[in-house]
């Protein structure tokens, strides 16, 4: 792998950890209020409903951001190096 390969990928992971561990912070938040809207004495479904909604947004730009970040690193490989990738490790494509 080349240097400037590398490099570009080394920046892709950082933003990528970036990004997760701020949606991960996020997440943690949203199912504190989840588990607070279940601790009521009156439980209220439309909000429960509202949130889980939210808490399933959330998820799905974690995956989302998953799947973009490895199209990117993909990106930078040559075709020989994307079809070493996908067989020592054939789980890199999943999603993708």
């Amino acid at each position: 792998m080349s240097r400037r390969q590398r490099g570009a990928i080394y920046v892709i992971s950082e933003e990528f950890r970036d990004r997760q561990s701020n949606l991960e912070r996020r997440l943690a938040a949203e199912e504190r209020t989840l588990r607070a809207l279940y601790d009521e004495p009156e439980r209220n479904r439309a909000n429960i409903d509202r949130q889980f909604q939210r808490i399933d947004q959330l998820r799905r730009e974690m995956f989302e951001a998953s799947v973009a970040a490895h199209d990117r690193v993909e990106a930078q490989l040559t075709a020989r190096q994307r079809q070493r990738l996908r067989r020592i490790a054939p789980r890199w494509n999943v999603g993708g």
